[in-house]
This record gives C-alpha cells, sequence and structure tokens, in this order.
C-alpha cells in the first residue's frame, strides 16, 4: 500500500562493497561513521519529508539496516546493479512529488544547498535540478532533484545497463551520444564563485585524512562555506588529496561505454573478404564463426598494450591477445626496437645467422632437456615435425594424443574437421583423455610397442595430476615411446622453461610457440641429442625458419619475461580477475550457468548447463561484452600490459555492465530476438 503522499523524499544511496576504499560509508569520522554524519547532515533540513536510504540486497549491505533503525529512516534493498529500480520501488512506496538523491559518501553534504534548490525546483517546476552538470560546488556537495515524472519515466525507458545503474544520466543526458537518453527540462544549480577544485568527498584514504581534519576543527554542522574558509587558511588541508581527480569512478565508467557500436565499415570488408577468403578469414578462430556477424568486429586496424581498435573506431580490451601469441602487449617498444635495428640489416640472409646460435643457447640453459634445437614459424610445424621425428626414431606410426595440436594430417584426421584426410592417416591417431590413466590404457590396449610417440599438453585449462604425468614417462621408458610435450601455448606462460620444468617431468621432445616471440611469427622444437640429431636424416626444412626478426623479437621477449617477472605476475593476476568477475557472475546469480574456472595462468569461461540453447547464449554473452568493450573469447588470455590498475577496475566495470544486460535479456521470454547478430559456431572442442 502507498503512503501518504510525501512532497520530499531523500534518498541516501550507499553500498558497502565499494573497490577503491572497501566499507567507506562505515569508516570513522571524529566518533562517528561516514554514513551517520551523512544523515544528520540531511535531517537539519527543513523542507525534506522522509530520508531513505537504498542499498543492495548483499548480504554485506544488510549492516545498514541497523543504522537506520538507530537514526530512524526508512531503509531498502534491491538490484545490485539496476539502482535505477531502487530509487524508483521507493517512490511507489512513497508518492512523492520530487526525489532529492544523495550519495552516501558525502559526509559534508550541506543541508541549506540542499533546501535552496528545493525552494527553486518547487518554483521553477523543473524536471531534473542539478549541481553537478557544470561544477561550481565543492565535489562532495552534490544534490540531485527530479519529479517523480521524471523518475517514472527514466524507469520505464532507460534501457542502457550504464543509465540503470548510475540512475540519472537518463535525464541529464550526459553521456556518450551513442547512448539514447530522454528529453527533459534540466536545470543547474550555480553558485556565484567556482569551487569545484575543492575535493570533499569520500572515495580514497587521503579523503578520509582530510575529512577527519576538518570535522576535528570544525563543528560538526558547519556549512560548506566555513569548510573552503578553512581549507583557504590552511594549504596544507587543500594538498592532501588534491591529486586525485575529479569523479575519478565515473569518469572510467562513461569511457569504457559505447553502446549501439557501429561495424559498418567492418560489414563492408566481411561482404567483400568472404568473396575472396575462405572464412573471410585466415584463422577459423578470427573468423564470423566465432564472432556474431554484425554485432561484432570482424577487422581489427591496430592494437597498443592490451587495447585493439576495429576498422570502425570501437576500442576494447583485448582478453584475446591474437590467440595468444602476445604475452607483453601489442606493439611493444621495446621488442619492436630490437626487431627494427635488425631489419636495417636484413630480416632473412642466404645463410645462417649467429643469432640463430644465441636463442638456441638460450632455449637450452632455459629448458630442463633442451640439448638442441630446431627452429619453425608455427606451432602445427614443429609437432608435425616432432611426430615425424618420433616415427623416424621408432619405426612405428601410432600416435596418441591428449589436446589441440594444429592443422596437420596426424592430427586433425583424428577430430571432426577431418575432411580431405586420408582415411588410412587418421586411423593412425588416437585419441585420449588428460589426466585419466585408464582412457590413455585403454588407448594403448596391447599395441603399445606399435605407437610411436605419446603427444599432450602438459598444463591447459587445468592444473595437470602429477601422478598422471610421472605415469606416462614410465609407459613412454617402459615401451620406447617418444614423449612429447606440446608446450605451444604453456611453454611461455606456466614458467619459463616449460611446464617440464615447473613440474619437473622431462619429456624425450617439447614444442614451443606461441608467446615465445611477443606476435613474431616463431616456433622452436627442443628435445634430447640422440633424438634431434637425427634430423640430419628426417626433412624439415624451411626458407623462413632462420628468419632474424623473430629471433631477435624472441631474444628481447625473454629478456623482459626474466626482468619483469611477467609469468608470475599474470598468474597472480588471473587469480585475481577469475575472483572478482565470478563475484559479479554471482550477484546475478549466473554461476551455475557460467563460471571462470581452471589455471590462473589461463582462466576458462566454462558456460555448463543453460536453460536456453546453449549456442544461443553464447551468442548473446559475447555480443554483450562486446557491447561494453570487452573483447573476450572462451577464456581471460593475459599480457603484461593487462597488470594494469585502471585496466583490471575498467575490466570488472565493463563485464558488470555485460553481464547486468545478458541476464536480463536471458531471463526474458524469448532471448534469441534480442540477438542482433549471427549465432556462432562451435569450430570443434578439443579440451
Amino acid at each position: 500500500m502507498k503512503n501518504k503522499k510525501s512532497n520530499i523524499v531523500c534518498i541516501i544511496q550507499a553500498r558497502l562493497n565499494s573497490k577503491r576504499l572497501p566499507e567507506k560509508v562505515l569508516m570513522d569520522i571524529d566518533g562517528k561513521t561516514c554514513i551517520e554524519r551523512v544523515i544528520e547532515r540531511i535531517k537539519k533540513s527543513k523542507l525534506i519529508d522522509e530520508i531513505w536510504l537504498a542499498t543492495s540486497y548483499l548480504n554485506i549491505d544488510r549492516r545498514l539496516k541497523k543504522i537506520c533503525d538507530f537514526k530512524k529512516i526508512h531503509y531498502f534493498q534491491g538490484s545490485v546493479s539496476n539502482v535505477l529500480s531502487r530509487f524508483y520501488k521507493i517512490s511507489k512506496i512513497t508518492n512523492p512529488s520530487y526525489i532529492v538523491r544523495i550519495t552516501a559518501d558525502c559526509p559534508l553534504i550541506d543541508w541549506r544547498i540542499i533546501d535552496e534548490m528545493i525552494k527553486e525546483i518547487k518554483i521553477k517546476k523543473y524536471d531534473y535540478f542539478s549541481n553537478t552538470i557544470e561544477r561550481t560546488f565543492p565535489d562532495g556537495l552534490d544534490v540531485e532533484i527530479f519529479s517523480a515524472v521524471t523518475l517514472k519515466k527514466t524507469y520505464y525507458n532507460a534501457k542502457h545497463p550504464f543509465l540503470k545503474e548510475h540512475v540519472t544520466p537518463y535525464m541529464h543526458g550526459k553521456v556518450s551520444k551513442s547512448i539514447r537518453v530522454g528529453s527533459f527540462n534540466v536545470h543547474q544549480f550555480l553558485y556565484k564563485k567556482d569551487y569545484s577544485s575543492y575535493r570533499i568527498t569520500l572515495d580514497r584514504k587521503e579523503d578520509l585524512l582530510l575529512i577527519r581534519e576538518i570535522y576535528s576543527q570544525l563543528n560538526d554542522f558547519c556549512s560548506w562555506k566555513e569548510v573552503v574558509k578553512l581549507m583557504q587558511k590552511k594549504p596544507y588541508l587543500k594538498k592532501i588529496n588534491n591529486h586525485i581527480k575529479l569523479n575519478e569512478g565515473s569518469r572510467i565508467d562513461m569511457r569504457s561505454i559505447k553502446k549501439n557500436k557501429s561495424f559498418k565499415k567492418s560489414n563492408f570488408l566481411f561482404r567483400k573478404a568472404i568473396k575472396i577468403i575462405p572464412t573471410a578469414s585466415q584463422t577459423f578462430s578470427k573468423s564470423y564463426l566465432q564472432w556474431p556477424l554484425n554485432v561484432s568486429p570482424l577487422f581489427l586496424k591496430r592494437g597498443k598494450g592490451c587495447y585493439i581498435v576495429d576498422v570502425d573506431d570501437n576500442k576494447y580490451i583485448d582478453y584475446l591477445l591474437a590467440l595468444m601469441p602476445i604475452i607483453i602487449g601489442y606493439a611493444n617498444k621495446e621488442v619492436d626496437q630490437a626487431v627494427y635495428r635488425q631489419a636495417r640489416q636484413g630480416n632473412i640472409l642466404s645463410l645462417s645467422h649467429p643469432k640463430e646460435i644465441e636463442l638456441s643457447e638460450k632455449l637450452i640453459k632455459m629448458i630442463p632437456y633442451a640439448e638442441m634445437v630446431k627452429f619453425s614459424k608455427n606451432g602445427s610445424d614443429v609437432l608435425s615435425a616432432a611426430v615425424r621425428l618420433a616415427r623416424a626414431s621408432t619405426n612405428r606410426d601410432l600416435i596418441a594424443v591428449s589436446g589441440y595440436h594444429g592443422w596437420h594430417d596426424w592430427y586433425i584426421g583424428s577430430t571432426t574437421r577431418n575432411l580431405g584426410i586420408p582415411k588410412a592417416v587418421s586411423k593412425l591417431t588416437k585419441k585420449f583423455i588428460f589426466n585419466d590413466l585408464n582412457s590413455l590404457e585403454e588407448v594403448l590396449g596391447k599395441n603399445a610397442e606399435k605407437f610411436a610417440a605419446i603427444v599432450l599438453e602438459p598444463d591447459t585449462f587445468d592444473k595437470p595430476d602429477i601422478t598422471f604425468l610421472k605415469e606416462v614417462r614410465k609407459i613412454c621408458d617402459k615401451y620406447g615411446i617418444v614423449l612429447i610435450f606440446d608446450e605451444i601455448i604453456c611453454g611461455f606462460r606456466t614458467k619459463l622453461g616449460g611446464a617440464a620444468k615447473k613440474y619437473k617431468i622431462w619429456p624425450d621432445l617439447g614444442c614451443f610457440g606461441k608467446a615465445m616471440a611477443n606476435g613474431y611469427p616463431l616456433a622452436a622444437l627442443v628435445g634430447k641429442k640422440k633424438l634431434m640429431k637425427k634430423l640430419g636424416d628426417v626433412f624439415i626444412s624451411g626458407t623462413f625458419a632462420g628468419e632474424l626478426l623473430s629471433i631477435e623479437a624472441c631474444l628481447k621477449t625473454i629478456e623482459i619475461l626474466e626482468r619483469e617477472n611477467v609469468i608470475e605476475k599474470l598468474e597472480k593476476l588471473g587469480g585475481f580477475l577469475k575472483e572478482e568477475l565470478n563475484k559479479q557472475l554471482k550477484q546475478q546469480n549466473l554461476l551455475d550457468e557460467i563460471v571462470f574456472e581452471g589455471n590462473n595462468w589461463w582462466p576458462r569461461l566454462n558456460i555448463k548447463k543453460t536453460k536456453i540453447d546453449k549456442n544461443i547464449y553464447s551468442s548473446l554473452f559475447r555480443q554483450e561484452l562486446i557491447s561494453s568493450g570487452l573483447f573476450l573469447g572462451a577464456s581471460l588470455n593475459l599480457c603484461l600490459s593487462h597488470n594494469n590498475e585502471n585496466i583490471k577496475r575498467d575490466t570488472i566495470r565493463r563485464f558488470k555492465l555485460a553481464i547486468d544486460s545478458f541476464n536480463y535479456i536471458k531471463s526474458s521470454k524469448n532471448p534469441k530476438k534480442y540477438l542482433k547478430g549471427n549465432m556462432i559456431e562451435s569450430v570443434f572442442k578439443v579440451r
């Protein structure tokens, strides 16, 4: 039932899970919490009829109820991310004419400003009235007032997750041009002098120090003018937090949003490419089969650090990283300068170059079982070389495999993508399940002596069972099988020197690639001399195998990896992102359907049971991630450039926006109607 009409209702927006200063509204300020200070100062208003505190239904935020009861104000819990809905539901209960919005991190909020603004909006009948659009008041005195009619229109018409999270942008319209906003009579409350450079909000530790100083020197109900006067009199006060930029959190939010992205140029190039390039791409995983056509970029024009920019100038934080060869960051200055120096002396010559020896020696020093090295350009090549070498060394044909090992006949013939592979070749490769010894023993059966090699990825999404790896080593020793570790992905990510070094289990041959040259094409086959020497007879030869730009890039990449402890940092970063993004999924009650799991160096996005078709689910999820500026596939592929506080914070914000929108769509009666592009298709599953 609605209450009797309250003319003016003040809603204090509060939460305890703030990132920069956790539980800041409970911070002590001269004997009272921040939120108590806010409530007490608002209560001084002569024109506010009711005060409500609006928070989320998270368990952590329920702690605020005791304070509300103690201070005798109303308490409301609602949606975690749709803060707009909290305001609207309170308005349905209170039936006000106007709503005053105050945030709980303003312990010096001044009721004098509030009352002045209430008087004016009641006379002038503005839809929205604020002192924050063009600032003249100090940051921390933020007051927004809007009519109940304006709130209702906003609630029913604001569609973008950003508008729902921040309540008022749909009203005042100060957002990205690509976001649809309302049309209201908006007015701003200005002071005759500009004091916007003063910061008295609570968002950082420095802010807390300043506010405590102010309360220790002025009375509890001092005016904002007294605060400014004190800071002018004692300049050291302003210096405490003067380095913090205005509205930092909101600025990051706005920078990260660009809804309704245009893919006009991308789509034009796709229509052109599909006529002359099969799948319009050189790689299945970079094609329209994996990225929903019309709502995703299909052509990029540049990358820098961990950002990519598509041909339509849309910018993303990239967690695909060109399928993982990038480990430092796109266009790394140190790596590229090393390459440029070599380029001036030639990138490929008529004979071998001393740099080949230098890098080989470096790899032999890093990789415990490496005694000789052979270079090539990609993972498929060195894996095929390893298999050919194993067959030549054992005079056997059968191969047992677990994982993904490239596109060449010997492996791809064992998958569903086996078109064009002779059946006789396909039959020579047998698949087993990683970490499952019974599966391997079943494959080997009574014919173990006929197997030339066991090929496996020793560290992938999931950590290996050390006992399993040890048993595989024993089986290979017992039956004379060559053990090949495919470290194309994990070799320069799980540990410098590879998973073999990390888990202290030596294969006979190892294959490295991807991140070893930070995006330059290079792969390496390494192994024991008794096997590798046979490459003098086994024909493995490539014109570009000794290409010098990639070799130089690899030398510089290794130098940076060692100097910056990159692998350790990425392991820690992956654990952090996995935990934080799963928190967002938990808040949306999505963890039973989708979760980040597996190794911290390579967190996997696992879509489990879904009530709707899994391809529709995946396509919608990827669509919303892209809309929020995240380029993220089936895993978090990490590079050093991601290890930045702003990037981490921005990633979490963008992800939160994406899943809020996705959850709304997924829960609708017909989720498929929200798919604005084509559904993605599975190439094949190998892990």
